[in-house]
């Protein structure tokens, strides 16, 4: 019993966390307007070891909230030992996937940052890695 009370805990606390952090990520990236998407700005807020650490809090907290609680629906809805046996290798094989996917672009970020200034570790290209305004964003709002 003392194990479910400690998962409850964590489960209530990864979500007061993702509350923070989720009001956070949309005032600064969603809000600030379309500056906010540029690669320089993206970069600048990953050089900070605080925002890295922001990230880093909220990829945990939203990868357990969301494993957790797809255990517990799992818990009322599947039946048989064995079957849930299954989805919980799933979801924690997901869980792991998802949170070395998110290490990932972290650590890629870390790595471009590091890199010395004029050169692309892509492409080894000199010249400095292009601002925003020259690559193709996805997400970008300009017209």
């Amino acid at each position: 019993m003392k194990g479910r009370t400690l998962f409850w805990f964590l489960e209530r606390a990864s979500g007061a966390a993702l509350a923070f952090a989720l009001a956070l990520h949309f005032m600064i990236i969603h809000f600030k307007g379309p500056d906010a998407f540029q690669h320089g700005n993206i970069f600048l807020r990953l050089s900070s070891p605080s925002w890295l650490a922001f990230y880093l809090v909220f990829l945990s907290a939203l990868i357990y909230h969301g494993s957790y609680g797809l255990w517990g629906i799992a818990v009322e809805y599947v039946k048989g030992a064995g079957a849930l046996k299954t989805v919980k290798t799933l979801l924690l094989m997901a869980a792991t996937a998802l949170f070395a996917a998110g290490l990932w672009v972290l650590a890629d970020s870390q790595i471009l940052l590091s890199n010395p200034p004029g050169r692309c570790y892509r492409c080894h290209a000199k010249g400095s890695i292009p601002s925003g305004r020259a690559l193709k964003i996805p997400f970008d709002r300009r017209p």
